[in-house]
């Protein structure tokens, strides 16, 4: 099993590990190896870096790769959270505040020039809101509602601010934002929150990719909080042209190992979501940007995810997303040799 990404050639013994992994049943840790033999989005530097960190060798069990990765992220790409919060501009040349995703950049992307007006979606649980700040959930939900129905009081916004803040700095590393074009699920919204379409949150979970915001099978309801800001509000990358945005497409090297996520073509501006409901909709844009801190003006929805993900139609869902993918970058080969058996090759 090979991919056209820099990992099915870079080393022999670790591409062998992943066409092994790959080649097994398709679902959960050989959707990982495939994405790391299909990703043509690894620059060179970075694919150095991750053998430097010793993670190019045959891992075996799969957690001791687990593991391996996640030691290289929380040293390469996870910098450490600076007691004022985020920069607003970061330094590629500083190796301590600005990760891997960042420092590499390709500086001729004709997405640099998208619309600092664009708004993007980030989604996060409430009880991870709630959990790293001092207010009780019993105080915090109707005080996030308020502000997202807007009818909260300055008072109000004020304490959410507070509540925010609180979380943000819970977090000792800033890692890379994963975010949505809010656009591209726009039709799951009204113009006031009793116009939005039913069952939101399930949906927008599902064409987002959220396979880790599951209920499981006791249907027990994931809060979760949507967060709407614009692209003039990412922080600047030094080196680039005044007036762009550091907004990349996720690789395998950016986040945890992820059997819903796939990488995209080479020369693709966005990345694109894996839709959960096998629906086949066209593929949702994804990217990343720095990390910086939600104010309660970001606060878009807060919603209910009660529907459990059905994980053995993970294979049907990654091969019509592969399928969509092939339509949208004129790649008919794309992923022939990792995902042939789910793509009716």
């Amino acid at each position: 099993m090979r991919g056209q990404g820099v990992f099915s050639t870079r080393d022999v013994v670790f591409a062998e590990f992943l066409s092994r992994l790959g080649g097994g049943v398709p679902a959960g840790g050989a959707f990982v190896a495939r994405n790391f033999l299909l990703d043509e989005g690894i620059s060179t530097d970075r694919a150095a870096s991750y053998e430097a960190a010793g993670c190019l060798v045959d891992h075996g069990l799969t957690p001791l790769w687990s593991q391996r990765h996640e030691l290289y992220l929380e040293t390469h790409v996870f910098p450490p959270r600076p007691d004022d919060g985020p920069p607003n501009l970061l330094d590629p040349a500083d190796l301590v505040s600005c990760g891997e995703t960042f420092r590499s950049f390709d500086t001729t992307s004709p997405f640099l020039a998208v619309d600092s007006g664009v708004p993007l979606l980030r989604v996060v649980t409430f009880r991870s809101i709630a959990r790293n700040c001092s207010l009780p959930v019993s105080a915090l939900e109707p005080l996030a509602r308020a502000v997202a129905e807007k009818v909260a009081s300055e008072e109000q916004i004020k304490i959410l601010d507070h509540a925010l803040l609180e979380w943000a700095s819970s977090r000792l590393r800033m890692r890379p934002t994963f975010a949505a074009l809010s656009q591209d699920v726009d039709e799951l919204f009204g113009p006031t929150l009793s116009d939005d379409a039913p069952g939101w949150a399930d949906s927008l979970r599902d064409r987002l990719g959220l396979i880790h915001f599951n209920p499981g099978p006791f249907k027990k309801p994931i809060d979760i909080a949507v967060f709407r800001y614009l692209v003039s509000e990412v922080p600047r990358l030094k080196g680039l042209p005044r007036g762009t945005k550091p907004l990349v497409p996720p690789t395998v090297l950016d986040g945890q190992h992820s059997y819903a996520f796939c990488p995209a073509p080479r020369g693709s501006l966005t990345g694109h979501t894996v839709d959960l409901s096998c629906r086949g909709l066209d593929p949702r844009r994804e990217v990343l940007h720095p990390a910086f801190d939600f104010r309660a003006r970001h606060l878009f929805r807060i919603g209910t995810i009660r529907q459990p993900v059905d994980e053995s139609m993970l294979p049907e869902a990654r091969g019509l997303h592969l399928l969509s993918v092939r339509d949208a970058s004129g790649r008919a080969d794309y992923a022939r040799e990792t995902d042939g058996d789910i793509c009716g090759d």
